[in-house]
């Protein structure tokens, strides 16, 4: 019998047989599976913590000494240099695989959170650094997790319903004002840590039970590598802009 392969539209391993009517139809298969919806949850999450802290910034560290006017002045040129983070945090999902990048994205939202909702005027500097490390995980993981872990002919799919679900978490960014941070660092730094955490404990597990996590399904050649390469690469950088 013939060996059981990877179906370029599903995620399992089917026979050779049966492949023929399974791939005539639409393939929604991403969408059965718990850690498609948990990347979802974690991407809208955390990109609405990032949103958040940049809406209330100004209120936070607005007043009449210098070091307000500097944190201003330089808020928009630290924040948005994700591409000083964005290689390495890409070169440490490609060495280990995605569950330590996730947990890693719960706990840099967790962080900003509470930087921002707690700190004094000084520390929100590190506020700053935060959410340009934060901001790195947030792309770059929605970008190469999709692109690793989902066949090619869906990315555009599940990228399109990413991006919705993060539209429909996002009014969440807007529910907390610079007077009420302690309040909105809480509830992100809890929500974050724990989805997160839950996503990560959801592809260790995939990845014991042998299903197609942490790797492409089908191996592509060099021309559909150097592209899906340049592509990332693009959009990492035009989301840095």
């Amino acid at each position: 019998a013939e060996e059981p392969r990877w179906c370029e539209s599903c995620l399992w391993k089917q026979d050779a047989q049966d492949e023929a009517a399974s791939c005539g139809r639409v393939h929604l298969e991403a969408l059965k599976y718990v850690r498609t919806w948990l990347f979802f949850v974690c991407f809208g999450l955390s990109s609405s913590c990032a949103n958040w802290g940049l809406t209330i910034f100004i209120g936070v560290v607005s007043g009449p000494t210098l070091e307000s006017a500097a944190l201003i002045s330089w808020q928009p040129i630290i924040a948005n240099s994700t591409f000083l983070f964005s290689p390495l945090f890409g070169s440490w999902i490609d060495a280990k695989g995605f569950a330590t990048p996730i947990l890693s994205l719960g706990l840099w939202t967790a962080i900003f959170a509470l930087s921002i909702g707690f700190l004094p005027l000084r520390g929100q500097w590190f506020s700053l650094l935060a959410l340009n490390i934060l901001q790195s995980q947030i792309y770059s993981i929605q970008l190469l997790y999709l692109q690793k872990t989902y066949a090619g002919n869906v990315f555009g799919f599940l990228m399109s319903l990413s991006c919705f679900v993060q539209s429909a978490i996002m009014p969440t960014s807007r529910l907390w004002n610079d007077s009420q941070r302690r309040s909105g660092a809480v509830f992100f730094a809890c929500s974050g840590v724990l989805f997160c955490g839950v996503w990560a404990l959801e592809q260790v597990r995939q990845v014991r039970l042998g299903r197609p996590a942490d790797v492409t399904l089908d191996p592509p050649s060099s021309e559909e590598s150097e592209f899906s390469f340049t592509v990332c690469r693009a959009g990492v950088g035009a989301l840095s802009v």
